[in-house]
């Protein structure tokens, strides 16, 4: 979390030194302070990133109405549809790192696909379902994984920066 701290002043000078305020927060932004400096007031910024799905073919209709499909404490996001979509790959940090998930389209039956010193950053399905193609985060190379679940096979051998891959 951020501590927001205080620096007393004196005309425009600095009279005393960076003093800690009992505001804690994980992310405090927008901060104000009133002219008389005894009034303070933040937005405290709280991301809960799930995914959810929209019935498109309802929308027209004016029934729209979004589902969650993934809720979790953490953060679940890049989301991808199997060829078939009857399944969800998606990058979650719910273990503690960034990697990739796969559920099925309602969300059931989660299950952790990478593990250990690999970071996806952006993953596609193979036009078949069966493979899924992702990108390193920190090296850039790109790695094939079975949808099944297993170890991923690396792919390219030289770094490769702003690319996503895709079948």
């Amino acid at each position: 979390g951020f501590r927001v701290w205080k620096l007393g002043l004196a005309g425009r000078r600095m009279n005393s030194g960076i003093t800690p305020t009992t505001i804690t927060s994980s992310n405090p932004i927008q901060l104000s302070v009133s002219r008389a400096g005894s009034k303070l007031v933040y937005s405290d910024f709280l991301q809960d990133l799930n995914i959810w799905r929209l019935e498109l073919a309802r929308a027209p209709a004016g029934q729209a109405a979004w589902t969650r499909v993934i809720d979790s404490t953490a953060e679940d996001i890049l989301s991808q549809l199997s060829p078939d979509g009857k399944r969800i790959c998606y990058q979650s940090d719910r273990s503690g790192l960034d990697e990739l998930w796969l559920s099925d389209a309602d969300g059931g039956n989660e299950m952790q696909l990478t593990r250990g010193n690999i970071r996806p950053a952006a993953d596609r399905w193979s036009p078949d379902g069966r493979t899924i193609v992702f990108q390193e985060a920190a090296a850039g190379t790109m790695y094939l994984l079975d949808a099944a679940g297993g170890m991923p096979r690396l792919l390219t051998g030289s770094p490769m920066t702003g690319f996503h891959p895709v079948f």
